[in-house]
């Protein structure tokens, strides 16, 4: 039976022999499986990694040699993390570990614990550090911090972020496709763990966009309009960014037909509003034939999987907040599925001790239940994890766009500024209140948007802060409408006053008090002067 590190594949493309990895895991949903189904595999010649772990058995096997695998009833918290029930731990058998210290005199077969391996890891943070400081002109990095200083066995990152950082680059930096990178690489059966390990953060065009006019982005909305009614299909190809280029022929149907061409937020339909029944793209698996169909979530529109959709540059912002919208809204759908998971779980555990009490487990409609509501979660943020992506590559395809060319008749793509002034970045979120921010900044600008709940969370934010300030809460009074305008005043005030979003997190949450930024009362003098159908607000 294969139990190694190091696992032999065929190709069933080529029909290669390949070497992959096989990775074991603790998880008490194995408990039933049978052996050679339990943990997963990684089908990734990765010659790099094969090379060290082979290094790595091979030292093992002769200075550390074992004579019968490890027992999990042997595990304790130090090998865990956390004790579980032993009559699980029995159930669970037995294995073999790659990683064990050979100093631990009569327990050479057990896997290394928590405490080595953190002892381990700070110290090769702490050198990082040195090295960091001795080797680099920046003077940014050279304030970096990996390690607590007033702590000798505690780090700013624990050993977990290796994975969470690998798999953050792959997947918005590298580009792996998330179904890939969830069954694959991560080892994750359920595409919501890689996406809530990636810590989904913020994009932006530029900080500008935050202090965007209305009337600048629909100029440049109206100029790209006016160039799509007029374009030909060669002007089209090297201006216009789509996921199928049968979007190009229906603009081109569209200009000849007279058809109403449709602008969004985010870019043009050249159908009209007409086409999302027919523009899901699927391909079979089994036999790769493509066949045409609803747009997935319909009957709600989805333009960035829609094949008739078109858009460029100029509706960048759009695209970018419509980015963000999506991965605040997979973190949302990602609590919920943690939630359900932590419930099933527990529901599971207690039905094994049943079964080996002899005992009535009582709870199975409870059970079906939360399968139920974690399977529709799944399958909710298994769309919207595509859609992230979809959102992604149109990005990607307007910044190519702008580093490549303009249209053939002078059709200026980015209407203000220079084109080196675009780019885009994505950073991980130190606070949830600096997504909720961005979203409700954006919503200001880009109505389309959802950020209802948004809005809710912040506003509950807001006031607990002005109530912790020994100030009157205000938002719970005000319409959503009025929390949106009301509370990116807020957020505006503290920014000026902090500096930056980072800045200002500490005093919107309560970690410190307003009045050392000299904040007094602004706040309601600018909610005086926010009007509603020509009412002034009443404070």
């Amino acid at each position: 039976m294969e139990r190694g590190v190091l696992r032999k594949f065929i190709d069933n493309t080529t029909q290669l022999e390949m070497t992959g990895f096989f990775i074991n895991t603790n998880k008490t949903a194995d408990i039933t499986k049978e052996e050679s189904d339990k943990d997963y595999d990684v089908p990734w010649q990765y010659e790099e990694a094969q090379y060290w772990l082979a290094k790595l058995r091979d030292w093992q096997m002769k200075y550390n040699p074992i004579s019968r695998p490890a027992k999990w009833t042997e595990m304790t918290g130090n090998h865990l993390g956390f004790m579980k029930d032993v009559r699980i731990l029995k159930q669970m058998g037995e294995i073999t570990f790659l990683f064990r210290n050979p100093t631990s005199i009569g327990q050479e077969h057990l896997p290394i614990g928590v405490n080595g391996s953190n002892t381990f890891w700070y110290k090769t943070l702490k050198q990082l550090e040195v090295q960091l400081k001795e080797n680099t002109s920046s003077e940014e990095e050279k304030t970096l911090k990996f390690v607590r200083p007033d702590r000798q066995d505690l780090t700013y990152y624990p050993l977990h972020s290796l994975r969470v950082s690998l798999i953050t680059a792959y997947a918005l930096e590298g580009g792996v496709p998330m179904p890939i990178l969830s069954k694959a690489i991560a080892g994750h059966a359920r595409l919501i763990m890689t996406l809530y390990y990636t810590k989904l953060g913020i994009s932006y065009v530029t900080d500008t966009m935050n202090q965007a006019e209305k009337s600048i982005l629909e100029n440049e909305k109206e100029a790209f309009d006016r160039f799509i009614r007029d374009a030909k299909y060669e002007q089209l190809e090297t201006s216009v960014a789509a996921n199928d280029p049968i979007a190009y022929q229906a603009v081109i149907n569209a200009q000849k037909s007279g058809a109403s061409i449709v602008l969004s937020d985010k870019g043009i339909c050249p159908r009209g509003g007409f086409g999302c029944d027919s523009g899901g793209t699927y391909v079979n698996d089994d036999t790769d034939k493509i066949t045409y169909g609803v747009v997935p979530g319909f009957p709600e529109q989805n333009c960035v999987r829609c094949r008739w959709f078109v858009t460029s540059p100029a509706f960048l912002p759009g695209l970018v907040h419509h980015f963000n919208t999506i991965g605040y809204n997979m973190g949302e759908t990602g609590k919920r599925v943690m939630k359900y998971q932590h419930d099933i779980e527990l529901l599971e555990n207690e039905k094994y001790e049943c079964e080996l009490n002899g005992t009535i487990f009582t709870k199975h409609h409870e059970l079906l239940k939360y399968e139920q509501l974690f399977a529709q979660e799944i399958q909710k943020n298994d769309k919207l994890a595509n859609d992230y992506n979809a959102t992604l590559r149109l990005i990607d395809k307007c910044m190519k766009l702008i580093k490549e060319a303009s249209s053939d008749d002078g059709f200026q793509l980015v209407t203000v500024g220079s084109i080196l002034d675009v780019g885009i970045s994505i950073n991980n979120i130190e606070h949830e209140l600096e997504q909720l921010q961005i979203i409700c900044n954006g919503a200001e600008l880009f109505p389309e948007t959802d950020a209802s709940k948004a809005v809710l969370q912040r506003s509950q934010i807001i006031d607990l802060t002005l109530k912790n300030n020994n100030k009157t809460p205000v938002m719970f009074s005000l319409t959503e409408e009025e929390q949106l305008i009301a509370g990116n005043q807020f957020m505006r005030l503290l920014i000026n006053r902090a500096g930056s979003l980072k800045d200002a997190i500490p005093y919107a949450i309560g970690r410190k008090k307003l009045e050392e930024i000299g904040f007094e009362n602004e706040f309601v003098d600018e909610l005086k002067s926010v009007t509603f159908n020509s009412n002034l607000l009443s404070i």
